[in-house]
């Protein structure tokens, strides 16, 4: 398929149709308690997926791990859980995993 653009925008009216439909069904109805639990979960479960899917990936038929990505999210976790402070976690991670991945590839 040379022009991708048609399918771009037909997946993103499909799937704000989609976010409003349930919006407006479920707007003014309370919802169950096991439902508020999973959609609690969704976000954390999202972000652990598109993690992993950075640490560990396939590489011509096999799984390959990204030491600097893995450096970086420990470093993310560990200053998030010492210092509480999101945006600092975030920094040491990105700065640790880019010094991880120069040192990797320079020395």
């Amino acid at each position: 398929m040379d022009n991708n653009w048609p399918l771009i925008i037909g997946i993103a009216v499909i799937t704000y149709l989609s976010r409003i439909a349930g919006i407006e069904l479920m707007a003014k109805r309370p919802l169950p308690p096991k439902l508020q639990t999973f959609f609690r979960y969704v976000p954390i479960a999202m972000m652990a997926a598109l993690i992993a899917n950075q640490i560990v990936f396939s590489e011509v038929g096999r799984m390959s791990l990204s030491y600097p990505m893995l450096f970086g999210c420990i470093t993310c976790a560990v200053v998030l859980q010492l210092r509480k402070r999101f945006l600092l976690a975030v920094v040491a991670g990105v700065l640790v995993g880019m010094a991880a991945r120069y040192l990797l590839h320079h020395l």
